[in-house]
């Protein structure tokens, strides 16, 4: 909820993924739309896999779109999407924040940062934010995390 009170510090990828997920309920419950999901023969090529995610990696701020991953890949959003996922296990926003998680692992076992500096310094929206994404990803709270790193 969060993201949607301060949508100009929330991760476009983020609202892109949750808007695509709004409009195709949206479509399929109230329209005559059905489900079709085109099967996509391969993942992402190699050199689209790297691409997708050398721009995620410059942009853990939140600041690129599926649609700039898809246009870089010469793919449509949503076939990308389904490539990306194919590819990884997982749609671009997860894998997005599974960096944000790694980029914060570094900084509380190099770094003295408070966690509400790293949680901004990853690109989250705040302290909040990312010790329920960190915990729901590592298992432990960031700041037991750093303890027992210590200990």
């Amino acid at each position: 909820m969060p993201a949607f009170a301060g949508t100009s510090e929330a991760s476009l990828l983020f609202l892109d993924h949750v808007g695509f997920a709004l409009c195709s309920h949206l479509a399929v419950s109230y329209g005559d739309a059905t489900v079709r999901t085109l099967p996509v023969a391969h993942g992402l090529a190699p050199w689209q896999l790297a691409r997708t995610k050398d721009m995620i990696d410059a942009a853990l701020d939140g600041t690129v779109t599926v649609a700039e991953l898809a246009v870089a890949c010469r793919l449509s959003s949503s076939h990308f999407t389904r490539a990306f996922k194919m590819s990884t296990g997982m749609p671009p926003y997860r894998w997005m924040t599974l960096r944000r998680i790694d980029k914060a692992r570094d900084l509380l076992a190099g770094t003295r940062l408070p966690l509400s500096n790293i949680a901004l310094s990853c690109g989250f929206l705040d302290q909040s934010h990312f010790t329920r994404a960190f915990t729901r990803a590592v298992g432990i709270s960031p700041g037991r995390w750093r303890q027992t790193l210590r200990s």
